[in-house]
């Protein structure tokens, strides 16, 4: 049977261990509290500067069709003179211009227009004035084929992909 002094000095050593854990312990926690602290002030910063962001930007940007029914954009030049030169078009339709100007500003859009009201100009026009390729999904194939057959007319580069497209 081990000795009581031998007892004793592994009890201390037990008993020092120990201490040395409470002090490691206090400061963790301490810095677990400075931790949460600063974690509060940066989230309320950046919910203040979202908050400061989205305000601005909405004052910034006016939704209203008037606001894009104009001439003055930047690419209205360009605009203008491929509806002119490539469709053969002297103006736009109802909503048109407007769609074409938030497209153009690469901004997103939900338009609803009857059968007809020329909505096929409002992605095909924006697509001849910026760069890259534009890629329009829709439900129909005969209306992909209508499509297709237009654009290769007026010279524009155009492909459709449907089922019975080949790999």
């Amino acid at each position: 049977m081990a000795s009581v002094s031998a007892l004793t000095e592994e009890l201390e050593s037990v008993a020092s261990e120990l201490h040395a854990i409470d002090i490691q312990i206090q400061e963790l926690t301490e810095r677990r509290q400075e931790l949460l602290q600063r974690k509060s002030v940066l989230t309320g910063k950046i919910k203040q500067y979202l908050e400061d962001s989205s305000a601005e930007a909405s004052s910034d940007l006016d939704t209203s069709p008037a606001a894009w029914n104009k001439e003055d954009f930047p690419w209205f030049g360009k605009v203008k003179d491929v509806l002119q030169n490539v469709f053969k078009l002297q103006k736009f339709r109802p909503l048109q211009l407007e769609t074409i100007n938030v497209t153009m500003a690469r901004k997103d859009i939900f338009l609803v227009m009857p059968t007809g009201g020329g909505k096929s100009l409002c992605y095909q026009l924006p697509a001849l004035c910026s760069d890259g390729f534009t890629l329009v999904i829709c439900p129909l194939i005969s209306l992909m084929e209508d499509q297709l057959m237009v654009l290769k007319q007026l010279g524009i580069s155009a492909t459709m992909l449907n089922a019975s497209s080949s790999k």
